[in-house]
């Protein structure tokens, strides 16, 4: 009967999917009375429901949040009284200890606990607070005091308010972006098309972009990474999300030795990539230094770094730098997927219009 079961189980997809779902059912109906204990059933579900929701855990996973109370704990300031903001234990008991917390920073500090509620039905997703307003309580200063470092000013940032003894200058962001922080930080699939994206169709859009780079038609079989590709992903996110990358890359660090005379300007273009950035150190007229960044995806990832030695010691001129750039683009193993050649002369084309009205 067992064998029967098995064989059954590996051959029929619907079974499959029969008694995973109805495994699933009865974990989330058994976990009305242990959500306030534990916290962390809403992962038992949501990476099984829809793509959106999947990229939603997924990334939750590598955030800050998902590490909250671990960061907190492994700080020599760490005290009760931060729990508020780095762990969700804080949801359940406000009289939460560092002794006794267990949970880091889950989905419970921002959406309501629709389980415990009792509704597992037609499910809508509700957050504890309005988009705009989410990110606040933990995400500002709330006091400023004279003479002491203000911790997580990000709110006062991105509006440009409570600075001690300094008028109120609202940023650019704060006045454009009505959702705040969520906007940029936790964009989604529906969010950034305007619209619903299924399963289908981002399989059919997967398939032409790999058929597209390797020429070739293709099948798409499910299953998990491989064991090179799962170490190659965790050290690849390893090295370029550790602090040392950022400040490596920074340009308190790149900038750090900057010669007299030398004006710096920035110019920016959004492609169909995302957000293309370059930082000029500019001196007599030629590129002395500089650093691009941005929201796109260079492959290999040292093509920036030869971008940037392409062009430093290049008089500012658009032209000069199409050139080198459009060398760069022609190399048979660079791939930077949503831009071209044009892109990036155009934010270099706007840091040198920033730059003529400085050096007349």
């Amino acid at each position: 009967m067992i064998h029967q079961l098995i064989s059954h189980w590996h051959s029929n997809k619907n079974i499959r999917l029969i008694l995973g779902f109805s495994l699933i059912l009865l974990v989330c109906l058994s976990i009305n009375d242990v959500f306030a204990a534990t916290g962390k059933p809403c992962t038992l579900c949501h990476p099984l429901l829809t793509p959106e929701t999947e990229i939603q855990v997924t990334e939750w996973k590598s955030s800050g949040h998902a590490k909250s109370l671990e960061t907190l704990k492994a700080s020599p300031d760490a005290e009760d009284a931060c729990l508020k903001c780095h762990t969700a234990d804080y949801v359940f008991d406000e009289n939460i200890t560092l002794d006794n917390a267990t949970l880091n920073n889950d989905c419970a500090v921002c959406h309501e606990d629709h389980i415990s509620l009792g509704i597992t039905a037609d499910v809508e997703p509700t957050l504890l607070k309005p988009k705009n307003e989410l990110c606040n309580d933990c995400h500002s200063a709330s006091s400023g005091i004279p003479g002491e470092k203000p911790r997580s000013a990000q709110f006062e940032i991105f509006t440009g308010t409570g600075g001690i003894g300094v008028a109120d200058s609202p940023s650019l962001h704060g006045e454009i972006i009505e959702d705040g922080c969520v906007t940029c930080h936790a964009p989604s699939v529906e969010t950034e098309t305007g619209r619903s994206v299924g399963t289908s169709e981002l399989e059919t859009l997967a398939r032409k972009t790999s058929e597209g780079i390797f020429g070739k038609k293709i099948s798409l079989l499910p299953g998990a990474l491989s064991g090179p590709e799962k170490r190659y992903a965790a050290e690849y996110q390893e090295k370029y999300t550790s602090d040392t990358w950022f400040y490596e890359n920074s340009e308190r660090m790149r900038f750090k030795d900057v010669p007299p005379g030398v004006v710096m300007v920035e110019g920016r273009h959004k492609a169909p990539a995302g957000l293309i950035r370059v930082t000029l150190l500019v001196r007599g007229g030629r590129i002395h230094d500089l650093i691009i960044t941005g929201d796109f995806h260079p492959s290999p990832y040292r093509v920036l770094k030869d971008m940037e030695e392409s062009v430093r010691g290049k008089p500012c001129r658009v032209e000069a730098v199409d050139e080198e750039i459009a060398r760069i683009f022609d190399r048979p193993e660079v791939e930077i997927a949503g831009t071209e050649v044009g892109d990036f002369s155009a934010a270099f084309s706007r840091a040198f219009q920033v730059l003529e009205p400085r050096t007349h």
